[in-house]
């Protein structure tokens, strides 16, 4: 057994070795040792052998292993802090550095860019509720923002010339972000009195550089030799861009469903009902080969549940830094949220008689169904009527409780409204 384990350990001392950097290295600093400490008797020699280098071998990959797991504790820890806390800076000069050169394609390298020039924004927007956002860190933001937000759209440009179908879908992407974070940034400012015009208008400025792009990009898509593929083309990698984006901000509704009022809560319900319905009418077109309307609609929907993921990524952010819910402004309060829900039921409702109705033909009722009809509408007028009044009483209810909110826990921002249009067109 000892013959055995000295073999073994025999064996790998002769597979360990070191290389000539590491021993001029190892020989330097011997030397400026030994020459900080001089030898004080010529008994006393400082002996390096295999052996000893082994026995400190463990103990060297013990540390190298204490301090990589120390550094990730700290790196983790970063990933959510602010100007001004005691880790923003390995956030912002390790972390997002290092992310970004692990990024080797350039889509990879855009999509790095356009997360921490969003990052950014969402910082102010959090350092506004807090009313911690001063002119001086206002401007670094913006600094940065605008740096980051330069690299992702030259990129995006620089695509579109061999990609236009993929350069035109991260422009919308990122044009629906900025648009949408804009907004929650002003709102929460006017909320706190917290000036924003500043990052405000240089998000607003870029919003339009991307979107120039995106017409750009779309705009050689049409004038494409094979149009009527390239339309088809498009409008395929939108709907997959919709649906994906579509799922991942269903999910986040439900883990972020704390951080908003009732109120917030359901019109973000209501705007993703609407995005999916939206993907369904593009569907329909494709199907009937209008890849024009198709990706009007995707393209629509795609923008609609990009603004829904910032808001819910923002509003989460905001509650767990402050611990303030989300909540609808006074003047777009929860009935007008039922007030948009029995329109769109209208519309629906209509769009469903007029199908029917154009492919069924309904037979003319006799007389006395016609009675028994007209007799038996004044009951269901009466039960349309009560049913109205309970929605009514329910809504103020609901009002009531949210306006019986102290300001100090409400942050009246309100949620996104993608204002999808009846009628979809691609740009000209």
């Amino acid at each position: 057994m000892n013959e055995e384990f000295n073999n073994y350990i025999k064996k790998a001392g002769e597979k360990i070795s070191l290389t000539c950097e590491e021993r001029e290295r190892m020989r330097a600093v011997i030397h400026r040792y030994m020459e900080l400490k001089p030898v004080r008797s010529s008994r006393k020699f400082l002996t390096w052998n295999l052996g000893g280098f082994l026995f400190m071998r463990p103990i060297a990959i013990g540390l190298a292993v204490f301090v990589l797991f120390s550094s990730a504790g700290l790196s983790y820890a970063a990933g959510n802090t602010l100007p001004g806390d005691f880790l923003y800076s390995i956030k912002t000069k390790v972390n997002e550095p290092l992310t970004g050169l692990l990024a080797i394609s350039t889509t990879a390298k855009t999509e790095w860019a356009m997360d921490v020039a969003e990052e950014r924004i969402k910082e102010a927007t959090v350092l506004a509720a807090e009313s911690r956002l001063n002119e001086q860190v206002q401007h670094k933001i913006e600094t940065d923002f605008e740096k980051h937000a330069r690299v992702a759209i030259d990129n995006i440009e620089a695509g579109a010339n061999a990609e236009p179908e993929l350069s035109a879908n991260a422009a919308a992407r990122f044009e629906a972000r900025l648009s949408e974070y804009g907004r929650i940034l002003a709102e929460v400012g006017a909320a706190k009195n917290v000036a924003t015009d500043d990052l405000t208008v240089s998000i607003r400025a870029k919003q339009d550089h991307v979107s120039l792009v995106r017409v750009d990009a779309e705009t050689d898509i049409r004038t494409s030799e094979n149009q009527e593929r390239g339309g088809s083309v498009t409008a395929s990698k939108l709907r997959n861009a919709a649906k994906e984006k579509l799922v991942e901000s269903s999910k986040r509704s439900r883990n972020t469903s704390r951080a908003l009022s009732t109120s917030s809560a359901e019109n973000i319900a209501l705007e993703i009902e609407n995005t999916s319905a939206t993907i369904a009418t593009g569907e329909s077109l494709l199907q009937k080969d209008d890849a024009r309307e198709a990706i009007g609609a995707f393209r629509g929907a795609l923008s609609a549940s990009e603004k829904v993921d910032v808001f819910l990524k923002t509003s989460a952010a905001i509650n767990k830094r402050t611990g303030l819910m989300i909540g609808e402004p006074s003047q777009a309060q929860a009935s007008s949220l039922s007030q948009k829900r029995d329109s769109k039921k209208k519309e629906r409702s209509e769009k469903g008689e007029q199908d029917f109705s154009a492919q069924v033909s309904i037979p003319q009722p006799t007389l006395m169904q016609s009675a028994k009809i007209e007799s038996e509408e004044p009951k269901k007028d009466e039960v349309e009527k009560q049913k109205q009044e309970e929605i009514r009483i329910a809504d103020q209810s609901e009002e009531s409780k949210e306006d019986s909110e102290s300001s100090s826990t409400i942050l009246r921002v309100g949620a996104p409204v993608s204002g999808l249009p009846d009628a979809f067109d691609w740009e000209d």
